[in-house]
């Protein structure tokens, strides 16, 4: 009975997990609050890789190899990020 359950529960975990990581690969860009209260806003990568980041005019802003990019400072405009073989546009409002 304890092996069953044990079957059981392990099933349940790794559906679980495998629902996670799919939807964490189709969130937005995010804002983490640090300690200090300090907003930071991150664009999340399916998993630390290379990465470009590109202003709207096509010029190189950004590049290096993370899963979590940072883009606080960034000027107020549209950026395009390219990683993979994807290209995903943010755009900065503030």
């Amino acid at each position: 009975m304890k092996l069953l359950a044990t079957v059981i529960l392990s099933s349940i975990i790794s559906v679980s997990a495998f629902g996670q990581s799919e939807l964490s690969k189709k969130l937005p860009p995010m804002k983490m609050l640090p300690k200090n209260g300090e907003v930071k806003t991150m664009y999340e990568l399916p998993d630390k890789m290379d990465y470009k980041i590109y202003d709207a005019k096509g010029k190189l802003v950004s590049s290096g190899n993370a899963e979590f990019v940072e883009y606080t400072d960034y000027k107020k405009g549209v950026y395009f990020i390219v990683y993979g073989d994807k290209k995903e546009m943010f755009e900065v409002k503030e």
